[in-house]
């Protein structure tokens, strides 16, 4: 969920570890993914303010622009998209544990 701390987003932590490492800016990640995009005869609107968004808000791209990403931060595309299936499934269950939550809330309310 997009208040949820970053450690629990397995792709922008991936995304913000890699950049860390590689000593890469916003701005060259998303040069980086619109010439992987290039590349591939294709177009990436990726921005700086995109890439943030990545690590900042735990947005999952779609999966050409996972391959992007892939090339842009040196790494194998599977591990990429491991890690965006986790963040997925992690915020998949954040939602139905927020449901449960809410529907229990109902039923006291009921009862």
């Amino acid at each position: 969920m997009p208040d949820d701390p970053p450690d629990r987003w397995p792709l922008a932590e991936l995304v913000a570890a890699q950049r860390r490492r590689q000593c890469l800016s916003l701005a060259e990640v998303a040069r980086r993914l619109r010439r992987a995009a290039v590349a591939e005869g294709s177009h990436g609107g990726a921005t700086r303010q995109w890439v943030s968004e990545l690590e900042r808000k735990g947005r999952i791209p779609r999966p050409d622009a996972l391959r992007w990403l892939a090339v842009a931060l040196e790494l194998p595309v599977e591990e990429v998209a491991t890690a965006a299936e986790q963040q997925r499934a992690t915020r998949q269950h954040a939602r139905w544990l927020a449901v449960a939550e809410r529907l229990g809330r109902v039923l006291d309310q009921a009862g």
